[in-house]
C-alpha cells in the first residue's frame, strides 16, 4: 500500500518478499491496465525459476498468461511484466530506451556495486499516461552488495521514514522484513526460523 515511488523491502529470509512484489506489480496492473509496463530482475536466470513459480500462483488465477519465448507476463487488460536476470552491470545498457512504469530488482544485495540500478532507473517513465512511477527493491542481509545497499536504504533514516532522495529528488522508504510478514510459512514450517538462525 506505500504510495511513495522507491520501497526498498528488506530484512529477513522467508518474510514473502517475492510475494510482496509480485502482489505490488498485481495491484499496479489492475489499476493501470494497459499502461502498466513491468520488468523484475534477478541475478541469475536459475533464481529467476522460482519467480516464475510463485507469479503463476499469484497471477494464473486472475486469466494472465505466460510466455516462455519471451520470458513476460501478458495481463487480460493488456498489462505486462517481464521477468529477466542481469548477471553483469553492463547488461543494463541492453535496456537503454525502454521505458517501464514498475522496476522491481529481487534480492538487491546480490549485485556488487549500484552501477545496473542506477543506469535502468533511467527507463522508469510513461510517455503515454501521466501515471505513477514505482521502484521496488528487496535484499536480505549479507550478499556482496550488502554494504552499499545499507548505506543508500536502510542507514540515512528509521524504518517507515520518507526520505527525499537528494540525487534523484524523489521519495524512498525502507520498509523492514520479518518472518512475522509471512504467516503461511510459519503456519506450514513453525521451526522454519530455526534454520535461518543456523545458516
Amino acid at each position: 500500500d506505500c504510495p511513495l515511488p522507491v520501497v526498498f523491502f528488506g530484512g529477513a529470509r522467508g518474510g514473502g518478499k517475492t510475494y510482496g512484489f509480485l502482489g505490488d506489480f498485481l495491484c499496479h496492473a489492475f489499476t493501470y491496465g494497459q499502461n502498466a509496463r513491468g520488468i523484475f530482475f534477478r541475478k541469475t536466470i536459475d533464481e529467476l525459476e522460482e519467480v516464475q513459480r510463485i507469479a503463476t500462483i499469484l497471477f494464473a488465477p486472475t486469466g494472465a498468461h505466460f510466455l516462455t519465448q519471451k520470458r513476460t507476463w501478458f495481463f487480460k487488460n493488456g498489462a505486462t511484466l517481464k521477468l529477466r536476470f542481469l548477471e553483469r552491470d553492463a547488461h543494463a545498457d541492453k535496456y537503454q530506451g525502454h521505458s517501464y512504469t514498475w522496476i522491481g530488482f529481487d534480492e538487491l544485495t546480490n549485485w556488487a556495486s549500484p552501477k545496473a540500478l542506477d543506469k535502468l532507473r533511467a527507463c522508469l517513465r510513461s510517455g503515454e499516461a501521466p501515471i505513477p512511477k514505482s521502484l521496488r527493491l528487496s535484499g536480505n542481509p549479507g550478499g556482496v552488495g550488502h554494504n552499499w545497499v545499507k548505506l543508500r536504504y536502510v542507514d540515512p533514516a528509521p524504518p517507515f521514514t520518507p526520505i527525499l532522495d537528494p540525487e534523484l529528488e524523489t521519495w524512498r522508504v525502507f520498509i523492514p522484513s520479518t518472518l512475522d510478514d509471512n504467516p503461511q510459512l510459519l503456519k506450514n514450517d513453525p521451526d522454519y526460523w530455526k534454520r535461518v538462525v543456523a545458516s
